[in-house]
């Protein structure tokens, strides 16, 4: 069989209605792959041209296997899996309830570990797959105020490294994209601590129009998309692809003795006694 005569590579890409998942299946289509994507809703999802949306609840057991295997009926194979489906939430860390705690948890980590459970088994079968993450510079630099979303991607880093030393035997890679902040409506829609405390109502507030501002003057997501591209091409992925501003603070944090970082952290989400 010729080059030309090979099926394209499959790919899987979570949460795109817009935004990051948008612009990930966008390129992964651009460049040849069959792309399904997913959102809860897709009849409200971005429409995408060469994407064959479905309907997917990460938080739903039954709805990652019924997803995975419409995939597999349809395709017969999975080559790629893009886990970017995720929420945030702004709140102190006091102020975070465990349901509202639990909740950040169910889709941004056990919704991937669903996720990749039900794809790794025609992976492992094949032989062959690439496991994309989406994380997050916050799992590294944690953000003031969205304690919870910094702690589920962190988790992401720590379930992802494990993944990609158990499923490298099955010639399967695993790799975590850090975007720093991007320019998508994620703060606009993100959910709020429901029993706020007055105490941090002026850091809290700040904070989070910091981040907005911060936001609005980011590279849009397509610089995402390409360090997924950047990680598929690659004949030996890395297992981080830092992107956005994400590489000059990490590198910043490398560099600044640690209580100078963390004061000039305070001050960028204007925090100060």
């Amino acid at each position: 069989m010729t080059d030309s005569e090979k099926p394209a590579p499959v790919a899987l890409v979570s949460g795109a209605a817009g935004g990051i998942g948008a612009a990930i299946a966008t390129a992964l289509a651009e460049n040849g792959y069959r792309v399904f994507g997913t959102a809860r809703n897709p009849d409200k999802a971005l429409k995408v041209p060469g994407v064959e949306m479905l309907t997917l609840d990460v938080r739903s057991q039954a709805s990652v296997e019924q997803c995975v295997r419409t995939v597999l009926e349809r395709a017969g194979q999975i080559d790629v899996l893009v886990n970017n489906a995720g929420v945030a939430f702004v709140g102190a860390t006091e102020e975070c309830s465990d349901e509202e705690i639990a909740a950040q948890f169910d889709v941004n980590v056990f919704g991937v570990m669903r996720l990749t459970r039900a794809v790794l088994p025609s992976m492992r079968e094949r032989r062959r797959g690439r496991i994309i993450n989406i994380g997050s510079l916050s799992a590294r630099v944690a953000v003031p105020f969205q304690g919870a979303y910094s702690a589920t991607k962190a988790a992401i880093e720590g379930y992802s490294e494990a993944l990609l030393h158990e499923v490298s035997p099955f010639g399967i890679h695993v790799s975590v994209i850090e975007p720093g902040f991007i320019r998508t409506g994620l703060a606009d829609h993100s959910e709020r601590a429901t029993a706020p405390i007055a105490a941090y109502d002026r850091w809290r507030d700040a904070a989070a129009e910091s981040v907005r501002r911060q936001i609005d003057a980011s590279p849009g997501p397509s610089v995402v998309a390409s360090s997924v591209l950047a990680a598929l091409r690659a004949e030996h992925p890395r297992f981080r692809y830092p992107c956005g501003d994400a590489g000059r603070v990490l590198l910043a944090r490398t560099l600044t003795p640690e209580p100078l970082f963390y004061r000039i952290l305070r001050r960028r989400f204007n925090i100060a006694p």
